[in-house]
């Protein structure tokens, strides 16, 4: 091998080296500029003790980090300045709670701050008729029993003779997989804390009969940061409810 190929053999090895260096002291010194905020993360149940619970930190609907808090003490974790963040808590195990949601919290480098998660749990679904089938309209009540319940929707199944029924007030949903044989699905409100009177509009084709009905199922659903989950096979939060309004 001739000298001046050894020469330029070892001036590329210097160089590969030398870049390397660059790049090592460059990537720690943006490392040491990076500034951060420190959060201080625990749960609480209703009776304020605290609870193990999963919880994600969101930015812009991106997951930055995901984990569990602790029964007997507190998560510290540091967050990037700059960044508005959520927090959301899911279920672990077999608990049942709704999703808590954080407001915005904008981190800077002097961010120290304590964030308590309060998960409820949902309250028991109970439904009371208030008449049959009468005149296009059919009434009944929902009623949040030992806790309110959250973004409350409902499916209706209506036998031959009637045309449609719809409750007054109510936006049409995608049924859950659960109830994709019911005729048609609506979202009621976002929270029952006592008592909620439902008038169902329905209409005919002429008289109806002994048979006819219309068959209701209600349920509610949890809100996250992408938007209301009402489950798809799976009964979610309360448990659903139904009832059966009969012509007679």
């Amino acid at each position: 091998m001739g000298k001046t190929l050894k020469g330029i053999i070892v001036v590329g090895v210097i160089i590969v080296i030398m870049i390397a260096i660059f790049l090592i002291f460059r990537n720690k010194a943006e490392e040491e500029q990076t500034e951060y905020g420190k959060l201080t993360i625990q749960a609480l149940n209703d009776y304020d003790e605290k609870i193990r619970i999963g919880y994600e930190i969101s930015y812009y609907e991106r997951t930055l980090e995901n984990g569990t808090t602790i029964s007997n003490g507190v998560i510290t974790t540091d967050i990037e300045a700059g960044k508005e963040i959520k927090l959301q808590t899911h279920n672990i195990n077999d608990q049942n709670y709704y999703t808590y949601i954080t407001d915005d919290i904008k981190i800077t480098n002097t961010t120290h701050k304590q964030v308590i998660l309060h998960p409820q749990n949902p309250g028991d679904i109970k439904l009371e008729k208030h008449s049959n089938l009468s005149d296009g309209n059919a009434n009944f009540s929902i009623k949040a029993k030992d806790g309110e319940i959250r973004n409350v929707g409902m499916c209706v199944k209506w036998s031959d003779n009637i045309v449609y029924a719809k409750p007054k007030d109510s936006n049409e949903i995608e049924p859950p997989q659960r109830y994709a044989l019911y005729d048609d699905c609506f979202e009621l409100t976002d929270v029952v804390e006592n008592n909620l009177n439902i008038t169902l509009k329905y209409e005919n084709w002429g008289a109806l009969d002994k048979n006819d009905n219309i068959k209701i199922v209600v349920f509610d659903g949890d809100s996250k940061i992408s938007g209301v989950k009402y489950g798809k096979e799976e009964d979610i939060c309360a448990e659903d409810k139904k009832i059966i309004i009969n012509n007679i």
